[in-house]
């Protein structure tokens, strides 16, 4: 089974993106991490996809 060694045991408080749950989320030393409300499992965000996407936006509205 692929999620012991790949979901990150500690969740974080699921909400909206913000740059600090982004850093939160990317740093994480897991390549999934749960994101919670109240105990429950709201939603698991791919580390990997997340920075890409990130960059990709930030790379974006600098060269236009």
């Amino acid at each position: 089974m692929w999620l012991p060694t790949e979901l990150d045991r500690d969740s974080l408080p699921h909400g909206p993106l913000t740059p600090l749950l982004r850093y939160q989320i990317v740093t994480r030393p897991h390549r999934y991490t749960a994101l919670t409300t109240a105990g429950r499992l709201i939603e698991i965000v791919g580390r990997t996809e997340l920075a890409v996407r990130t960059t990709e936006a930030v790379l974006q509205r600098e060269l236009t």
